[in-house]
């Protein structure tokens, strides 16, 4: 049985959202991209509009699987994570990019 090192890559993007109806107190659905990338294997999201996913996908593949959830107006950015980092996050954020970077996750 092969086993894949899973790559982690930063997830940004611009939504168009349609504006919410005046005093609507209904709350608006999430945004199907939202939803796909919770579909990922494992992911982080401590950022507004940023989220980081490891995933045994390419690039191109996770790439084509986001693009579908998004209109001509949207933009999207993924980048592989790699190399030095630095912020002011949670404690539990740059544990989840500690675990992740140090070994990589290993996917069977």
């Amino acid at each position: 049985q092969e086993v894949i090192r899973s790559m982690i890559y930063l997830v940004s993007y611009d939504l168009v959202m349609l504006p919410q109806q005046p005093f609507s107190f209904i709350p608006r659905p999430p945004h199907p991209l939202y939803q796909e990338l919770e579909q990922c294997r494992s992911w982080w999201h401590y950022l507004d509009k940023t989220w980081l996913i490891s995933t045994k996908e390419t690039l191109k593949e996770l790439d084509k699987r986001l693009r579908q959830h998004l209109s001509p107006t949207d933009k999207l950015l993924i980048l592989k994570f790699h190399g030095e980092y630095a912020g002011a996050l949670p404690d539990e954020a740059w544990q989840w990019i500690e675990e992740r970077m140090s070994v990589g996750e290993l996917v069977r």
